[in-house]
């Protein structure tokens, strides 16, 4: 038996919807994303990382989604 497996370019699998907090407030971004090798999702602002990205197990048939998580406890400006 063969097998191949294709490579899949990353993509986001829904569109990114605006949040309105306050400051101080927790911020949370899920994401599913998708692409094989799974890709590495990476948060920035003004140019700069920020973080630390969670990564939540994703039940696929193909291994080939992820939900990626940004959680910031105490949002500022």
């Amino acid at each position: 038996m063969i097998i191949f497996y294709l490579e899949v370019k990353p993509a986001l699998k829904h569109d990114i919807e605006p949040q309105t907090i306050n400051v101080g407030d927790e911020l949370v971004y899920r994401l599913l994303v998708g692409g094989r090798p799974l890709p590495t999702v990476k948060f920035f602002k003004d140019g700069n990382e920020i973080g630390p990205i969670t990564v939540e197990e994703s039940s696929t048939t193909d291994d080939s989604l992820t939900t990626a998580v940004l959680r910031i406890p105490h949002a500022a400006l």
